[in-house]
């Protein structure tokens, strides 16, 4: 189960970075091209290939940092197994 959760996360991730990649270059290729209309196929590729991918690693970043903060406020499972004997020491505990 933990396996196929994270094929699909790693799948889906893949898709938005792959999704935000494309529209951002795309995006890049009309601010280029309005700003020097003599641009090269060739160079307009380049520069909107290397735009968008930074925008992606950006994005990646952020989801990253986001990621990691989450993690810091998750228990560990040292703390839960704790909390798992002390449960069952105390409904082994008689009731007076």
């Amino acid at each position: 189960m933990n396996n196929t959760v994270r094929q699909i996360a790693g799948t889906i991730g893949t898709a938005v970075v792959i999704t935000i990649y494309t529209v951002q270059a795309t995006s890049h290729a009309a601010t280029v091209l309005q700003h020097n209309p003599s641009t090269t196929a060739e160079l307009l590729k380049s520069l909107t290939s290397i735009l968008g991918a930074s925008d992606a690693y950006y994005f990646m970043m952020i989801l990253s940092i986001a990621a990691f903060v989450i993690t810091l406020f998750m228990p560990t499972k040292k703390k839960i197994m704790i909390e798992k004997k002390a449960n069952v020491v105390s409904k082994e505990e008689p009731l007076l």
